[in-house]
């Protein structure tokens, strides 16, 4: 199953470095938004100021808010901020390939 946006997200990021000369050229997609086919959301962010490692191409991201608990929760629940309230939370340092799962379980990117 294809995840272009996500393929985009971790070899590139979508947040701009914080600081230095980088910064003020860098050109990327600051859209964090997924869309998965049966209307699963999920918002995957890796760059500046942002919990996700260790450079381009980053393994692991940054993700948040998805529309419903991330499955399977056993493996998700390590990430996240509060895990009280999965659809509220940040998910830090996920790697790709869990986030890709996540994705393609919910029939892909729309």
């Amino acid at each position: 199953m294809s995840t272009p946006k996500l393929d985009r997200i971790a070899a590139n990021g979508n947040r701009p470095p914080v600081n230095g000369e980088d910064a003020k050229d860098w050109q990327g997609d600051q859209s964090c938004w997924i869309r998965c086919k049966d209307g699963f959301r999920l918002s995957v962010t890796a760059g500046g100021s942002a919990y996700c490692a260790p450079r381009p191409p980053y393994k692991a991201v940054e993700v948040g808010f998805p529309s419903s608990r991330p499955e399977p929760w056993r493996r998700w629940k390590a990430y996240a901020a509060n895990s009280q309230d999965p659809t509220e939370t940040v998910y830090a340092y996920v790697p790709v390939e869990l986030v890709r799962a996540l994705i393609e379980s919910h029939g892909g990117e729309a």
